[in-house]
C-alpha cells in the first residue's frame, strides 16, 4: 500500500528531473550546416557516401564534444547537407574533421574540415590541408612540428644519419668526423699535442699527410706533387721536367732547344772547307762522308744547310741525316735528294753548253780554212 501523504513528494521528484532534462538539452552545442554540390572530377555531379569522424573536443565556448562518426549520403544531384559541430578555436588545438569521400564510381579521396560558427558553409570554405594552416599541423601526430619557414626549437633535433647529398643537414657525428682529421689553429699556432710523431728541425717538416719528411724548398726540392725530382744538378740551358720513363723530373735542355741551337754562332764558326769522295754525277740522294765533323756539323741538326761547289753551279743544299756530331770525328751527313738533282741537271746543261760552243767554233775555223784557201789561188 502506497501512502497518499507521500504522492506530492514523488511528484515533485518527477518534475525536478523533467526541468534538469529540459535544461540539459537547452545547452546542447550549435552546429553549423555545411551545404554544397559534390562534383566529379570530369565535372558530373557526384553520387555516394561520405564518412565523417572527429576526436574528443571542446568547442571554443567550453561545451565537451565526444568523438564519433557519421555516415552522409549524398542526395540527388549531388547535394550535401550535414550539421556539424563547429570546431575553429577548439580545445585541444588543432581538431579537426576527417571526411572519406566514396563515391560510386569508386572515387575515395580523404580531406579534413575545420568547421566555422557561420552556418550554413560550403565545402570549400571549410577544406583545409594539413601544413596549411597552424591548427591542422598541430593536430598531424599529436605533437608541435617545426615550421617549413622557420621556427625555434626547444630540444635537440635527431637526424636519421650522416649526410649523403650537397643540400641535406649534417649532423654532429659528420661534423666532428670531418673535424678529427684536421690541425687546430689556436692563436695562429698548431698545438704541439696534434704535430705527431715528430721535431721540425732544419731538415725535416710536417707534410699535409701528418707525416715528417724531408723539407722541400725552391732551391733543393725532393718531390713536386709527390712525384721525385732527380738528385742531378740542371747545367747551363737545361731546366727540370717530368721524364715518364723514369717517373720523375729531370734536368733537360729547355723549350726543346738543342745544345747546338742554343748555343751563340758567329759567322767565323761555320768557316770551313773540305773535299770528300763523295760522288755527286748520279740523281737520288747522297750520303757524304767527311773526314772530319767540325764544330756546328750535325747531322740530327733541322734546317742545316751546307755549301756545294766544283763542278757545276754552287748552291746551298739541305742536311737530312746523318751521324756527324760537330767534334771533330769523322762522320756522314745525307743532303736532300731535290738539290742534288737539280745540281745534275746543271751539269748536264753545262756539259751540253760547252758541246755547242766546241762545235761553233770548230764550224767557225773550218769555214775560215776554206774562205781562205780560196781566195790564196786567185
Amino acid at each position: 500500500m502506497f501512502d497518499e501523504h507521500r504522492r506530492p513528494a514523488w511528484r515533485l521528484f518527477y518534475l525536478l528531473a523533467i526541468v534538469l532534462v529540459g535544461v540539459c538539452w537547452g545547452q546542447s552545442p550549435a552546429t553549423t550546416t555545411i551545404s554544397d554540390v559534390v562534383y566529379r572530377a570530369d565535372g558530373t555531379l557526384a553520387g555516394g557516401t561520405l564518412l565523417i569522424s572527429w576526436p574528443t573536443f571542446s568547442t571554443s565556448s567550453g561545451q565537451a564534444v565526444a568523438a564519433g562518426r557519421k555516415s552522409v549520403t549524398l542526395g540527388a544531384g549531388g547535394t550535401l547537407s550535414v550539421a556539424l559541430v563547429p570546431n575553429t578555436g577548439s580545445t585541444p588545438a588543432g581538431t579537426f574533421y576527417t571526411v572519406v569521400y566514396q563515391l560510386d564510381d569508386g572515387t575515395v579521396k580523404t580531406e579534413f574540415w575545420i568547421v566555422p560558427a557561420t552556418s550554413p558553409a560550403t565545402i570549400a570554405a571549410v577544406r583545409t590541408l594539413l601544413g596549411s594552416g597552424s591548427s591542422a599541423v598541430l593536430a598531424s601526430g599529436s605533437g608541435s612540428f617545426v615550421s617549413k619557414a622557420g621556427d625555434s626549437m626547444t630540444g635537440p633535433l635527431q637526424l636519421p644519419g650522416d649526410p649523403v647529398a650537397p643540400n641535406q643537414a649534417a649532423d654532429k657525428h659528420y661534423v666532428d668526423s670531418g673535424l678529427a682529421v684536421k690541425a687546430d689553429v689556436i692563436s695562429g699556432v698548431v698545438p704541439s699535442g696534434q704535430l705527431g710523431n715528430g721535431v721540425a728541425n732544419s731538415g725535416v717538416c710536417l707534410h699535409g699527410d701528418s707525416s715528417w719528411e724531408a723539407c722541400g724548398s725552391s732551391s733543393n726540392a725532393v718531390s713536386i706533387q709527390n712525384v721525385p725530382v732527380d738528385t742531378t744538378a740542371p747545367s747551363d740551358n737545361e731546366v727540370i721536367t717530368y721524364v715518364a720513363s723514369s717517373g720523375k723530373y729531370e734536368p733537360r735542355a729547355g723549350s726543346g732547344v738543342t745544345a747546338g741551337m742554343a748555343a751563340t754562332k758567329y759567322s767565323s764558326d761555320f768557316n770551313w772547307s773540305q773535299s770528300p769522295s763523295t760522288s755527286l754525277s748520279t740523281a737520288g740522294a747522297k750520303a757524304v762522308n767527311l773526314p772530319a765533323c767540325v764544330a756546328g756539323v750535325l747531322g740530327s741538326e733541322p734546317q742545316y744547310y751546307v755549301y756545294v761547289a766544283g763542278t757545276g753551279t754552287p748552291e746551298a743544299v739541305l742536311v737530312t741525316g746523318g751521324t756527324c756530331n760537330g767534334d771533330g770525328q769523322p762522320g756522314r751527313v745525307r743532303l736532300v735528294e731535290e738539290r742534288v738533282t737539280q745540281l745534275e741537271k746543271s751539269e748536264i746543261r753545262r756539259g751540253v753548253y760547252d758541246r755547242i760552243v766546241n762545235a761553233v767554233i770548230t764550224v767557225a775555223i773550218s769555214a775560215a780554212i776554206a774562205m781562205h784557201d780560196r781566195w790564196s789561188f786567185k
